[in-house]
């Protein structure tokens, strides 16, 4: 996959791009070239089909775009995917966005570390935001590192907060549970002694009245 690179429109503003614009125009005029040259003198052959292919293959990539732009600032997700004459549009809020997560790792047929970068979804859906060298992705990898941050906070935030819901819940459940009648736990001695104290009181009152 040709690794996608990053930039800030502005201060708020974090945007992966599918191609920077040096490589679409070279895949464009590659493209556009092999094709003009296949129509032109086409000669069929396994060669020429697969030059024809390949030029087929560089014009529509560089039509294509799957850009993502996460907004800091209004807290959302926009992607444009698509060929540039009909894209797609999705947005997403953050409280969508689970994670973004910078994987690192090295081929072993060319000892070189690569790094990947992907957004993960709440729905569970993962989608590769870039993909290269680890020395050509540096900023792509420091600007993913903000969004790293900043949803492994909301993270913790929300763990949180369902933590001291669950609490709050377990002390309402504690306090609106009645206490039994103390003298249940009485045993049938200390039910006698109750019940001669009170014969007791009675029979004063009585008395007091009747004098």
């Amino acid at each position: 996959m040709i690794g996608k690179k990053s930039k800030k429109n502005n201060e708020s503003v974090i945007t992966f791009l599918f191609l920077p614009a040096h490589l679409r125009l070279i895949a464009f005029l590659f493209g556009l070239l092999v094709i003009i040259v296949n129509v032109t003198d086409f000669k069929l052959s396994v060669l020429g089909l697969a030059i024809l292919a390949l030029g087929i293959f560089c014009f529509g990539l560089s039509l294509y775009d799957d850009t993502w732009n996460f907004d800091m600032g209004e807290k959302k997700v926009r992607r444009r995917r698509g060929f540039f004459l009909i894209p797609f549009y999705t947005e997403l809020d953050f409280e969508e966005v689970y994670a973004v997560v910078i994987n690192e790792y090295e081929r072993r047929l060319t000892k070189a570390q690569f790094s990947e970068i992907v957004v993960v979804l709440k729905n569970g859906k993962q989608v590769k935001l870039d993909y290269d060298k680890t020395d050509k992705i540096k900023d792509s990898i420091r600007d993913a590192g903000i969004l790293q941050r900043y949803f492994s906070q909301i993270q913790a935030a929300d763990i949180e907060h369902s933590l001291l819901e669950e609490l709050d819940n377990s002390l309402d459940s504690a306090n609106s549970t009645v206490a039994p009648d103390e003298r249940a736990n009485d045993s049938p001695v200390q039910m006698s002694e109750h019940t001669s104290e009170e014969n007791t009181d009675a029979s004063t009152a009585l008395d007091n009245i009747n004098t």
